[in-house]
């Protein structure tokens, strides 16, 4: 198969140069193939065809080649519903009957963002141990080809078990739980499966591991092309073959990573502008006129409860006694 590609190759490379090249050029180059240093240009220019036919073949397996991977995101909620923790430690709430404290809400959207279907993927939520699941929810309800349950083994108070029956790519399942507790709502997810090695990892980290890996295939694209095709001038006939191949297979690589690099350096230019202009956040209002002002710079800053919890870097201010101008 590697050698069809590789002759194909030639085959266009030649009836595309074959108007520019003269009688007497081909006369020379064959008279420069039978001498000892034709013979050794022509097996460098061969090994770089076979190269690059090579390198063209295993990038189109690592494009197809199945990768088991769910990627989740998670978006957590303190407080009870917006109201400041000093006012709510004064509150006593209950939910569904049961004693509830320092109520939180947590939602976690998992997507197969591999090439290939899941099966009997096992995953469980854990949450810290000062934390007590109240209730949870999957919303929107997922198909029932996927043969989502939730009953399986023995989880703990702070632990939720889920299983995906059956689990295609692209398919999103989000699920919700409201926590009762201390500390901070987080969210750490373990994944298991007998029959494939899927990994299970945060989506922020699988969107960063790709881009990472399309950019050094640019970077070393990029190195390549100013280098490669210089080593083949001097070489009559076959080193402007050469290079013509090696530009052909460079531009065909270089359209599939375009668009992920000029996202990546998109987003470099946005975060670097934003950073450049400060920003203010107002956090919860209570009812004795109270708020929080948080002043951030390029980043809205997140006020809760008193200045003492409040991240170091912003600068934030508080102001007592609002009352409207009469």
């Amino acid at each position: 198969m590697k050698r069809l590609w590789l002759t194909f190759i030639i085959a266009v490379l030649f009836q595309f140069n074959s108007s520019s090249v003269s009688a007497q050029q081909v006369a020379q180059a064959i008279e420069f193939s039978n001498t000892l240093e034709g013979k050794l240009a022509i097996a460098v220019v061969s090994a770089v065809l076979s190269l690059l036919g090579g390198y063209i073949l295993y990038y189109l397996k690592d494009r197809k080649e199945a990768r088991w991977e769910i990627s989740y995101d998670v978006d957590a909620k303190k407080g009870l519903l917006g109201i400041e923790e000093r006012l709510a430690k004064d509150l006593s709430i209950s939910y569904k009957g049961r004693p509830a404290e320092n109520i939180g809400y947590i939602r976690c959207e998992m997507v197969n963002s591999g090439t290939a279907i899941i099966r009997k993927q096992q995953l469980r939520f854990e949450f810290p141990t000062s934390l007590e699941i109240l209730d949870w929810s999957i919303d929107p309800v997922p198909p029932k080809e996927l043969a989502f349950s939730a009953d399986v083994g023995t989880d703990g108070m702070n632990e939720k078990t889920a299983l995906l029956g059956y689990f295609p790519v692209g398919q999103r399942v989000t699920l919700h739980f409201i926590l009762s507790g201390n500390g901070t709502p987080a969210v750490k997810v373990f994944g298991f499966n007998e029959e494939e090695d899927v990994q299970v990892i945060p989506g922020n980290v699988g969107v960063a591991l790709d881009d990472r890996r399309q950019l050094e295939k640019f970077i070393l694209l990029y190195l390549l092309t100013l280098f490669v095709p210089r080593a083949f001038d001097g070489i009559p006939v076959f080193g402007e073959l050469a290079s013509s191949a090696y530009y052909l297979v460079a531009v065909f690589i270089a359209l599939r990573l375009v668009p992920t690099v000029a996202r990546i350096l998109a987003a470099l230019i946005s975060s670097g502008t934003a950073a450049r202009y400060p920003t203010v956040s107002i956090g919860t209002v209570s009812s004795s006129g109270t708020f929080a002002l948080g002043v951030g710079a390029g980043a809205q800053t997140s006020v809760f409860g008193d200045t003492k919890d409040r991240p170091e870097r912003s600068n934030s201010v508080q102001i007592e006694n609002v009352s409207a101008k009469e």
